[in-house]
């Protein structure tokens, strides 16, 4: 397991690699997993002023093939937090579920860039995290009078568009951007997650689940005082292949039949991700 500042991550070449492809693929770039976890930093600035970063982090809780259309659909919830405005304000918080449909899995990835009076230069490198990245970067023309630069990444299995954009022209310089900030997969995590919105969540209804991995059962504590709450086990691809309820106290569930792998635990809205070995 690997955590590095993905800030740097992103624009930090770790060596120079010879690759076979100058791109990467729709279904390389949006290769998720149920459970599969993404965090990106959102800020604008401009001269009239700009408010603190929000954070989006995007949890996949479904995963559905369509082979017959090159077409996959995900379930993907989002949850927003933006950091407050001063020391005594209160942050904001909102979250939705989306559908996002990621199709023709074998043509590039759109990158979505602002093209002004430059053309783009493609680069792909590796990440720390030894992660495909595939960034557009504008060349600079000097006949240009205050172009647009805006560079975009995509990453593998990660997903995107990340992107930083200045733009000089629009009633006053803008700056904004959409920073990969933190990835979990089963293969492992990266980066620094911004968890305040994932604690303040969990303080309404604490839970502890132990061990994890594990190879028997699970054990999972709630408040004495909880009331009867529906479970399921997802797998990777979002079936269903366990469903039981808990109450305040232990609760002891028995994993020992499950294949060995990562699963995600639904508990009433909450999701945790367990390993069975």
């Amino acid at each position: 397991m690997k955590k590095t500042s993905l800030l740097l991550l992103l624009i930090v070449f770790t060596s120079t690699i010879s690759f076979s492809q100058t791109f990467l693929t729709n279904g390389q770039v949006y290769d998720f997993n149920v459970g599969d976890v993404v965090q990106g930093r959102y800020l604008a600035y401009s001269p009239s002023g700009g408010g603190p970063p929000t954070y989006e982090t995007r949890t996949i809780l479904g995963k559905e093939l369509v082979a017959s259309l090159d077409t996959i659909r995900y379930t993907v919830k989002r949850d927003f937090y933006t950091l407050p405005l001063c020391p005594t304000c209160i942050p904001t918080f909102s979250h939705d579920t989306i559908i996002q449909t990621v199709t023709n899995l074998s043509l590039p990835a759109g990158h979505n860039n602002a093209t002004d009076c430059y053309s783009l230069r493609d680069t792909l490198y590796l990440d720390t995290c030894d992660r495909l990245v595939w960034e557009k970067i504008p060349v600079y023309v000097d006949t240009c009078f205050e172009p647009i630069t805006h560079t975009t990444r995509v990453v593998e299995g990660v997903g995107g568009v990340f992107f930083t954009k200045y733009d000089p022209s629009s009633g006053g310089a803008t700056d904004t951007q959409f920073i990969l900030t933190y990835y979990s997969k089963n293969t492992g995590s990266c980066g620094n997650l911004t968890n305040d919105l994932i604690e303040i969540q969990a303080k309404s209804l604490p839970i502890q689940i132990f061990p994890n991995p594990t190879s028997e059962s699970l054990t999972i504590s709630l408040p004495e005082n909880a009331s009867t709450t529906d479970c399921m086990l997802l797998d990777n691809l979002g079936n269903e292949v366990k469903r039981f309820t808990i109450s305040g106290g232990e609760n002891l569930v028995n994993v020992s039949t499950l294949e060995t792998g990562s699963y995600l635990l639904k508990i009433g809205t909450q999701l945790q991700k367990i390993m069975k070995y």
